[in-house]
């Protein structure tokens, strides 16, 4: 596959991942979609309609998008004919995937290479129709895997009778009985369809520009070796939450992402209350089933068996449970519609996991150092069950009576073979040793980390590792010149605009950057400039000799347009001769107002971060309406939903919506630059919110999990908040306006906290109305004001106006209201 910078000018890479849409398939996808995040990946998950209908979002680093299976009311489980369900999902879902990817391409973010499922064959059929590059996942074991290959290849014939001329061929490390073998193969004429899908995986493996598998070399050494020698798959497994592998490069990774079944059972708080290592896990997966009369041999074994038991049964299941043998249940244990398995495995109480053996929850077992009872069922499990106990030795597996079921006495003799019988210690000490093994292969050096980042996708010399290094003050390192240089371009013009973006970058010069600030020819012109640790360099707007700049042209339109044709030319006019002066840009942090300069720094290869300067309150919402999730006109009762989903914490009325998009018609300008702000930004190599968590927490976690933005405010300058590392940070840096009205001195005679300060800020105004009325109020409050009219509004005031506000306030051109507020506080 050509390097992510050959295809893409630098620009970082946008992964789609289509799993099949079932939760123990999506679940490691999603967690090898965070590992590709980490090294600098966009992913985005593409699942089925109904599958992001009933669950919650992964969240960060995830975008999603949507395709259909045919069945968008009722997903999966409302077919009941598996080979129609896999029918319907092929054709709806190639036509459906194929509008998927064409969007994101229309909207910018063309996928670099699409992780797919090999259980859907026809995926990468449509992907490279779109001229996508693909990727295969594949979530079972090597071991099977290696099965299914060498059947698809006709080098073992069908019905398989056992593993013996795999294991001869150095293929497989374990002899496989015909009970050990994935049935399919075994008895295929039982399972067709399933036969057919699980074979077909191998259908266009070759043509994928790369394979991985769920499962790590030192787990399966042979099986992993056959599989890259013939099939050219790399193991990149476990593909767990980070946290439950003390991988610490992803520290706040404690879920999978998708939780199709949930609950509120307290599983948790009774644990506790239980000894170490006696607890019994009994959970049988999110698709299997057994029966009534299962459930009853299944149940009365755990209650002979003399432990404490933790027995997870599916709400869809739990009517099939007898009334008596609920009661039994009681006594020693706890039944619970769902747990949180991997926090339960972890539990210190937790000493043996019964189970289907799905290779997701033995790949949690083994990550966890919990020893295994195995009760296959289908699929991969009698492969994997005969893994556990003969190749790992990490357990045993329920023997079947000559009917073909496991009884309540091969229960009860399998719990206290691996809790007490006499391997018991051998079964705890391999379960350690497997897991001190997993954790080091995906950790960083390890066998499934060195894989993931060989990726040619993330390579040492994509974006993200550039990336990183840009913000980082080590490793930056391209010439004598000290830290990473860092462009700041705040909309212009516009000082509550430009000073926090300075403010942001005194902060990354403390950490090392060096910050340049960008701005128009005609700002800094009559502007000071802001002095240590700055440069400035310079850029047009197309009103480079007009007074007044953004206030030349009449049209607010206008001014944007030009803005945008002169600013974008000579933007990438100012990279090009910063990098010949060695001073190469590594990240332009952009006020995304102008979106057009992440296009520009994308095309030279630099970095971008988008800088947010309102807050993250007024930031969703303009979001929410770029996205299609808001129409304009904006009402109250549109946003309400915001507030029931806990993405707003306040309730807003039509005089608290942004008029902007409450009513479009009046400033359609303004509307459209405001909802243009998002207008790509998941492109954004970062996304910064001028605000900090405890003041909005319901808006920055909507904002970092729908446009992975962070907070980085309030950024004022040091002195005023306490920062000790830069106690001479004490203004601003940037002022359009000024003024020699001793305000200050002024101030000092006021008795404390007496004053009304009253400021509209730099750029909006009042017409003389307004003012008359805002000053006549003030008058009459009987409080002494200090008022603020800026220099191009103060010919609105009457002389009549004036003369009574002398009398008790003080009204002048400009003035520092940081320090104003530190007097009023004394």
């Amino acid at each position: 596959m050509a390097s992510m910078n050959d295809q893409h000018g630098g620009a970082t890479a946008h992964v789609l991942l289509v799993p099949l849409p079932a939760q123990g398939h999506m679940n490691p996808m999603l967690q090898f979609g965070r590992r590709l995040a980490y090294h600098g990946l966009r992913p985005t998950l593409v699942a089925t309609r109904y599958v992001l209908s009933t669950s919650p979002p992964p969240g960060d680093p995830f975008r999603v998008a949507a395709f259909s299976d045919g069945f968008d009311a009722g997903g999966m489980a409302s077919c009941p004919d598996p080979v129609e369900y896999c029918r319907r999902l092929e054709a709806v879902g190639s036509e459906t995937l194929a509008r998927v990817i064409d969007a994101e391409a229309r909207a910018g973010r063309a996928a670099t290479v699409l992780v797919y499922d090999p259980h859907m064959a026809w995926v990468p059929r449509v992907a490279r129709a779109a001229g996508v590059p693909t990727a295969a996942f594949l979530s079972q074991p090597c071991a099977v895997d290696a099965i299914y290959g060498e059947v698809w290849a006709g080098r073992v014939p069908l019905p398989m009778d056992d593993g013996g001329d795999l294991r001869r061929r150095g293929v497989l490390s374990v002899d496989l009985a015909t009970a050990d073998l994935p049935p399919f193969v075994a008895a295929p004429e039982l399972y067709p369809k399933y036969l057919d899908v699980s074979i077909r995986q191998f259908e266009d493996l070759l043509d994928a520009d790369d394979v991985f598998v769920n499962s790590f070399n030192d787990l399966e050494p042979m099986e992993a070796e056959h599989m890259e020698s013939t099939w050219r798959a790399k193991t990149v497994g476990p593909t767990l939450p980070s946290f439950f592998l003390d991988d610490s490069r992803l520290p706040a990774n404690k879920n999978h992402g998708i939780d199709i079944f949930t609950g509120d059972a307290p599983c948790m708080e009774w644990l506790d209350k239980q000894a170490p290592c006696s607890v019994v896990l009994a959970s049988y997966g999110t698709v299997y089933s057994l029966d009534g009369a299962e459930l009853e041999e299944l149940g009365n074994g755990l209650c002979n068996s003399g432990k404490p038991f933790l027995w997870v049964v599916r709400s869809s299941e739990g009517h099939k449970l007898s009334e008596e043998l609920r009661g039994k249940c009681k006594e020693k244990g706890l039944i619970v519609s769902w747990c949180p398995q991997l926090e339960v495995l972890k539990h210190k109480a937790t000493g043996c996991f019964l189970t289907h053996r799905g290779w997701n929850s033995t790949m949690e077992a083994i990550a966890t150092a919990v020893p295994m009872v195995a009760m296959p069922q289908s699929a991969d499990q009698p492969t994997i069950a005969k893994y556990v106990e003969t190749a790992w030795e990490i357990g045993v597996r329920a023997q079947l009576d000559e009917k073909g079921s496991v009884t309540k006495e091969e229960v009860e003799i399998s719990i206290k073979k691996v809790m007490d019988g006499k391997r018991a210690v051998e079964y705890k000490r391999n379960a350690a040793k497997w897991m001190q093994k997993a954790k080091e292969a995906a950790q960083v050096g390890g066998s499934s980390d060195k894989n993931i980042a060989e990726f040619d996708l993330v390579t040492p010399a994509s974006h993200r590792h550039r990336r990183r290094s840009r913000w980082r003050t080590s490793n930056v390192g391209d010439d004598n010149h000290g830290g990473g240089r860092v462009l700041l371009l705040p909309f212009p013009a516009a000082q509550g605009h430009t000073n926090p973006m300075l403010q942001f970058g005194r902060r990354l010069a403390y950490h090392g950057l060096r910050p340049t600030l960008v701005t128009t020819r005609y700002v800094l012109s009559t502007t000071p400039p802001p002095g240590d640790p700055f440069r400035v360099a310079a850029i047009s707007d197309g009103f480079d000799d007009d007074a007044g700049c953004m206030a030349a042209p009449p049209d607010y339109g206008e001014y944007h347009r030009s803005l945008e044709a002169h600013g974008a030319r000579t933007l990438a006019e100012l990279l090009v001769s910063e990098a010949r002066a060695g001073r190469p840009a590594r990240v332009l942090v952009y006020d995304p107002h102008l979106p057009w300069a992440r296009r520009v720094a994308r095309a030279d290869g630099v970095g971008a971060a988008a800088f947010m300067p309102q807050p993250c309150a007024v930031d969703l919402i303009y979001g929410e309406v770029c996205a299609g999730r808001l129409a304009l006109p904006v009402t109250p009762a549109d946003v309400s939903g915001l507030y029931t989903r806990g993405a707003l914490g306040v309730e807003l009325g039509h005089d608290d919506l942004p008029p902007f998009v409450a009513t479009p018609e009046l400033t359609p300008a303004f509307c459209e630059q405001s909802v243009a702000q998002f207008a790509g930004l998941e492109d954004a190599d970062d996304v910064l919110v001028n605000s900090f968590s405890d003041l909005e927490p319901k808006e920055a976690a909507y904002m970092e999990a729908t446009w992975r933005a962070k907070t980085v405010g309030p950024l004022l300058p040091s002195f005023y908040i306490g920062d000790g590392p830069l106690p001479s940070n004490t203004a601003y840096g940037f002022n359009l306006f000024t003024s020699t009205v001793p305000c200050m001195e002024w101030l000092d005679k006021q008795p404390p906290r007496s004053v009304v300060f009253v400021s509209y800020g730099t750029f909006s105004s009042y017409d003389a109305a307004k003012l008359e009325e805002v000053g006549n109020g003030l008058c009459n409050s009987g409080k002494p004001f200090l008022w603020v009219v800026r220099s191009n509004e103060e010919h609105k005031l009457s002389r009549e106006l004036r003369e009574k506000c002398g009398k008790r306030g003080l009204i002048f051109m400009e003035v520092e209201e940081l320090m104003f507020s530190i007097i009023q506080q004394k």
